[in-house]
């Protein structure tokens, strides 16, 4: 084991800086910064919605399909593809009722304990684990593996569609439907490399968390926590600790998010023992301005994220981890 007093530790940067998220260019390719906290009014019945009319078209097809009811003189899609269309919406429908029923749990359990202890917003702020928290590896990998199953089922046999039988089409369009499919499937490729290179992290790291062993953790004091399972063989390690504080721009009734760096101190390892067993202990102080709490459960959010990088052989260790850092009550 070792701890942060073998660290190099920066001066505090407490400079208002914007966080570029390529994410709101590309959402296909890179990873999002959120609060996982977010719990948006109304989110789980939108959810519930969504998987009704997934599920909803896909059976009405299955239906036509089959001249079980008529929505046209002519069938709509012949069995084949009705079936087909089914394998895509089912699981989608099943996916979006999940999600509803989550946010409908995690949105009681909040407002109970919000109505119980009204001095502890950490209680009611977010559904946190007392013991520790995790890394999102794991629900990254699920969203591209959602992404890929779509990608999978529904670019690759319009590609082969537009490639065969677009020919037939004047030769602007035909350049036109290539060029957007060419788009669709370069970002298509560059999602299954991405998805590959998180897999192969997986496999070496596993799921990556922090143990608590003190809950929450308060303003004007300071982080103790642990984190195991870090690479045994590092040439340099580096942990930013950041306060990030959300904005949303409207335009209408729409907004874009934007996140913004209110703190920020980092912690650098040049080097660590030979013979280390890859556990962490940490004890960083907190700075003391109240206006740094931790909100989640409102919009905009504000919170803490722990980011920890290694340069390893081969595959990079990198890891984000969301704390519970409020005001003293």
């Amino acid at each position: 084991m070792i701890d942060l007093s073998q660290a190099t530790t920066s001066e505090t940067d407490l400079e208002r800086k914007q966080l570029f998220e390529p994410l709101k260019w590309c959402p296909p390719i890179l990873e999002q910064r959120a609060a996982k906290g977010k719990l948006l009014k109304g989110m789980d019945n939108l959810f519930f919605i969504a998987g009704f009319m997934f599920l909803g078209f896909g059976i009405t097809l299955l239906l036509d399909s089959y001249n079980v009811i008529s929505l046209e003189e002519e069938r709509i899609l012949p069995p084949s593809i009705s079936i087909y269309m089914n394998i895509l919406f089912i699981p989608t429908a099943a996916g979006f009722f999940i999600s509803g029923w989550s946010v409908m749990r995690n949105k009681k359990i909040l407002e109970e304990n919000k109505n119980l202890k009204p001095d502890s917003p950490w209680s009611w702020d977010f559904v946190w684990n007392p013991d520790g928290v995790r890394d999102d590896l794991v629900e990254q990998l699920f969203g591209r593996a959602w992404m890929l199953f779509y990608g999978i089922g529904i670019m690759g046999p319009l590609s082969w569609m537009i490639i065969v039988y677009g020919s037939g089409f004047y030769g602007t369009y035909f350049l036109l439907m290539m060029s957007i499919i060419i788009f669709m499937d370069l970002i298509f490729i560059a999602a299954v490399l991405l998805f590959t290179y998180q897999s192969l992290k997986y496999l070496k790291y596993g799921i990556s968390k922090i143990k608590f062993l003190d809950f929450p953790f308060f303003l004007q004091g300071e982080i103790k926590a642990q984190l195991n399972n870090l690479p045994k063989k590092i040439s340099q390690m580096t942990l930013d600790l950041r306060f990030i504080q959300e904005e949303h721009i409207y335009k209408g009734k729409d907004y874009i998010c934007k996140y913004f760096q209110l703190y920020k101190e980092t912690k650098t390892f040049v080097e660590v023992p030979e013979k280390w067993d890859g556990v962490l202990l940490i004890e960083w102080e907190l700075p003391s301005q109240q206006e740094f709490a931790t909100t989640l459960n409102k919009q905009p959010s504000n919170y803490w994220e722990l980011e920890v990088k290694a340069e390893t052989p081969g595959i990079d260790y990198h890891s984000r981890f969301l704390l519970p850092i409020y005001a003293k009550p």
